[in-house]
């Protein structure tokens, strides 16, 4: 299937030899010249030319036929030529993934799997690359060639030491995951992949806190996706933002009632469900204007708690529909008689107070 991770290429090359045979002579070849050669130092730290432009070219043949060359010229072992890096900080899998040659691809990703969770100057990783240009075989290559490879306890996963399993959600410097990219590019078949990646434990939050791929989804309206990811990784649907709102906080902003009702049966205790400034759900439909969630909100007995709760500055959900002016929300909180319009906030101040409309001396009855 186009979507499992399990990955068996059997490709022939022009001269008969299979990519088995052409990766077994790779292996030789690094295993033979590992001890005898030197590591690589500054003077040859950044890739050879010629290399780089076998990668991005050549055939698998030509590629192994470089390395052996540039070895035996600069006596060097064949882990430190496939280590060497471009002006961006490149590596070799960056290259051959950005050139979509799969096969070189799968032949280093086999062989030097740290490559994998090697980062660029803008923090790209291959699966980076390859889920921005929606390259569904490179990320089955990469996904396959990395996923069984050991660990290492190091926090340095890209040196020859091991191999990270959460580099499927490592995010660059735009805070963007490869699963958040899929998202972004709305590849139903690479999301579906990445989804399939082992998460680990605690580690996983670290890596997407900021921007979760179930927030993209419901920025991007791929509500599809989200029913996807609740399905088959719900461990990723628990993820907060940098202002530790939940995709239910984002439901509510974006105004998507049937994903709030949802999402609601996992989380039955809403009130207990704050972003960083403690605000539930209905602060932030009210906040931000969505007058079919606040409505629906408050037609829902269990939900009905949340009319009158403050957040840390002391603001009910009326005080922010009133003060961001959102007067059908208004309306609709203060037609509700559980409704309390005279609560104060931190300041002081009533809803009434905090209204633009009402502080530059308009008459309260056209609200209430």
């Amino acid at each position: 299937m186009a979507d499992s991770i399990d990955l068996k290429i059997t490709v022939i090359a022009a001269n008969g030899e299979s990519w088995g045979q052409r990766s077994k002579r790779l292996q030789m070849n690094t295993e033979a010249l590992q001890q005898s050669l030197q590591p690589a130092t500054k003077d040859n730290y950044f890739m050879d030319p010629s290399l780089r432009e076998a990668a991005s070219e050549a055939s698998v043949h030509s590629f192994i036929d470089a390395v052996e060359r540039i070895s035996a010229e600069k006596k060097l072992c064949v882990s430190s030529i496939i280590n060497q890096l471009g002006p961006s900080e490149n590596s070799l899998l960056h290259m051959v993934t950005s050139s979509g040659n799969e096969e070189i691809a799968q032949l280093i990703a086999y062989h030097f799997p740290w490559l994998i969770c090697k980062r660029n100057i803008k923090g790209d990783t291959a699966l980076h690359i390859a889920a921005r240009g929606g390259m569904l075989n490179t990320i089955q290559i990469l996904v396959s060639c990395g996923k069984d490879f050991p660990s290492k306890d190091s926090s340095d996963s890209s040196s020859t030491g091991g191999h990270d399993p959460q580099v499927w959600y490592y995010q660059n410097k735009e805070g963007w995951s490869p699963l958040y990219m899929a998202v972004k590019i709305g590849d139903f078949q690479i999301f579906r992949l990445l989804l399939q990646a082992p998460t680990g434990h605690s580690d996983l939050v670290n890596k997407l806190e900021g921007n979760p791929p179930a927030h993209a989804t419901i920025i991007e309206g791929k509500i599809d996706m989200l029913e996807e990811m609740a399905k088959v990784n719900p461990e990723l649907m628990q993820l907060k933002d940098g202002k530790r709102r939940n995709v239910l906080h984002w439901a509510a902003h974006r105004g998507h009632v049937k994903v709030i009702k949802e999402l609601l049966k996992q989380w039955p205790y809403p009130e207990e469900l704050l972003n960083k400034e403690g605000q539930n759900i209905l602060h932030v439909a009210a906040k931000s204007g969505k007058n079919n969630v606040v409505k629906y909100i408050l037609e829902t007995p269990t939900l009905v708690k949340l009319l009158n709760e403050k957040d840390i500055n002391g603001n009910t959900p009326l005080h922010l529909a009133a003060m961001h002016s959102h007067p059908a929300v208004v309306l609709t909180l203060t037609w509700e008689k559980k409704t309390n319009i005279n609560l104060l906030n931190n300041e002081s101040l009533t809803a009434f107070d905090v209204s633009p409309r009402f502080s530059n001396g308009g008459i309260r009855a056209q609200y209430v």
